[in-house]
């Protein structure tokens, strides 16, 4: 029996033949499944599925459950599902689909890649569009879980062009939750914050909690909604904690996403999981520039403007860095200026280094971001030793030996690092990530910065073409996009 058109019709985004079509005996519930996705009411079991009477209505069935299941991290009902399947193509391509999603899961990149390129082998050889679509998604997912996130952002690229022109909406959508993720992981947490925003005003339901994922992680400011899937109750369960609110045990997660959340929460005190080795790093202090992971994690969502993570120190435990709202800090020492700066930097990297201590040379480097030269900046670099000998000495004491300088901690105490304080440009492009068409006026007050700082810095973006400007009679409105990335409509 040939694909229904309204079938058809309905991969491709037009919704409004199906309903007639539930009524067929044989497309009925795989219509049905379709269905389910943009509309609020139950998709059939695999039972349903399976006592239809036309093989390519089941694969098509089976396909269709099998990613409804795998976004519900539901993987006895994935395995269900690839019991129930038949021996056509397509219901090849769901095993082997079935397999690259728990592997992608799992975190597992050699399972993914094997699953992968048989998957796309298979694809391409029966002309399967939406299964390709998959494959090439599944091929690069498992470059990220190898850590080459810039391999697994071209390919998700492909996968997303691939699924646009092919007009095939569920996999567009679901390429656009790993676009958003690996926009997050090489940088750029504010295109992460615009596709995850646009995709979730008309994504499936079954979508919504990944996508409320990537938004917390982005660093858009979120509500919370009563959705009860498990990735909705993880991503509420993240905000809650990022907020502050640390009471229980998180949710038990896929170690896909087990890495994420501890990433988000270790520099909070809160992980549960290993942290990774690049946040771990920056919390030690042996880098001062937040890894890609962490940085949607700033103002404007969690915390003001002039709350820069702070450096924690206590007796006889190593030093380390948390953010500036972390649960169970002593008071922050007060800034000698009007905010944090150079003195606090070299007490936040005194302390970082602890009683092994350092050079005055490489203190001044780490502070000033350039190299040290006596004749040229011992007056004023003794200046800020000397104010920042004043900032510690209620907590510590400074020890010099020659050009070697530590200290020793005597009561617990955290100093504000201003070295981590995140550029005006990048807050503002996070805000518009999540606040599409916002004016300027509307933007100095989310940043609680002046208007025309703002403005000026707006214009920078825009002359460097990082920005869009609209205009609107008066209202002038300022947009960032996606270079792959469109706005997803559904009929």
């Amino acid at each position: 029996m040939q694909v229904p058109k309204a079938f058809l019709e309905g991969v491709r985004g037009d919704l409004r033949g199906l309903p007639a079509l539930e009524e067929d005996a044989a497309w009925g519930a795989t219509a049905r499944a379709l269905r389910a996705f943009m509309e609020e009411l139950p998709p059939p079991s695999v039972d349903q599925i399976t006592a239809t009477d036309d093989a390519e209505a089941r694969a098509w069935g089976h396909a269709l459950l099998l990613l409804r299941r795998a976004l519900e991290l539901d993987r006895v009902g994935m395995a269900v599902v690839v019991d129930a399947l038949g021996d056509t193509p397509r219901d090849a391509a769901t095993r082997l689909s079935a397999e690259a999603l728990d592997a992608l899961l799992d975190d597992d990149p050699a399972r993914l890649t094997s699953s992968a390129e048989s998957l796309g082998a298979l694809a391409r050889a029966e002309s399967l569009g939406a299964e390709l679509v998959l494959a090439t998604l599944l091929g690069g997912l498992a470059h990220m879980l190898g850590g080459d996130d810039l391999e697994a952002l071209a390919r998700t690229r492909r996968a997303a062009r691939m699924a646009q022109a092919e007009h095939l909406w569920l996999p567009r959508f679901l390429v656009s939750v790993f676009l958003a993720r690996l926009r997050r992981r090489t940088g750029h947490p504010h295109l992460a914050g615009l596709i995850a925003t646009s995709c979730r005003e008309v994504a499936p339901r079954a979508m919504a909690g990944w996508l409320r994922w990537e938004q917390v992680l982005a660093g858009v400011e979120v509500e919370p909604d009563d959705f009860d899937d498990p990735m909705s109750q993880a991503a509420a369960d993240l905000l809650a904690r990022l907020r502050g609110d640390v009471r229980g045990a998180p949710p038990a997660m896929p170690a896909l996403f087990a890495v994420d959340r501890a990433a988000a929460l270790g520099p909070l005190g809160v992980a549960t999981d290993p942290v990774p080795p690049a946040v771990e790093a920056w919390m030690r202090g042996e880098v001062a520039d937040a890894p890609a992971a962490i940085r949607g994690l700033g103002q404007p969502a969690w915390q003001r403007a002039d709350d820069e993570p702070v450096v924690l120190a206590r007796p006889g435990e190593m030093p380390v860095r948390r953010y500036a709202y972390a649960p169970g800090l002593p008071a922050a020492l007060p800034p000698v200026g009007a905010r944090p700066g150079r003195p606090e930097a070299l007490a936040a990297q005194l302390t970082l280094a602890g009683e092994a201590g350092a050079t005055r040379p490489a203190l001044f480097e780490a502070v000033y971001g350039f190299a040290y030269r006596r004749r040229l900046h011992e007056a004023s670099f003794k200046v800020v030793r000397h104010q920042t000998k004043k900032l510690l000495a209620p907590v510590a004491d400074i020890h010099t030996e020659g050009e070697r300088v530590w200290l020793t901690v005597r009561a617990p105490y955290c100093v504000p690092d201003p070295r981590c304080r995140r550029p005006l440009h990048e807050r503002l492009l996070r805000l518009l990530g999540a606040r599409a068409g916002a004016s300027a006026k509307e933007l100095a007050s989310g940043l609680d910065v002046p208007l025309r700082t703002v403005q000026l810095a707006l214009r920078e973006l825009h002359d460097d073409g990082v920005c869009v400007v609209e205009k609107d009679g008066r209202r002038v409105s300022y947009n960032v996009e996606d270079t792959t990335f469109c706005q997803i409509t559904i009929v």
